[in-house]
């Protein structure tokens, strides 16, 4: 699966620890993206910005779904 490009419909269809499990693969994602550019091997930064974004959706949507589970 490619983490750059997973759109929010596809998200919101994750239940909890599948969003949980897919945050923190694109954290591993992102790390090594860092090191890539930083050791000049690759010149994506704007893969970098992508995988920022679709980790702080999936975050969010945790958070949701964690406060609708404590609402009922």
């Amino acid at each position: 699966m490619d983490l750059k490009k997973i759109k929010l419909d596809t998200f919101r269809s994750y239940d909890l620890s599948r969003l949980e499990a897919v945050s923190k693969d694109i954290r591993k994602e992102l790390l090594s993206l860092s090191m890539n550019i930083f050791t000049d091997k690759s010149k994506k930064s704007g893969d970098k910005s992508m995988l920022k974004k679709n980790l702080a959706r999936s975050l969010t949507l945790i958070n949701e779904k964690k406060r609708s589970e404590d609402r009922g």
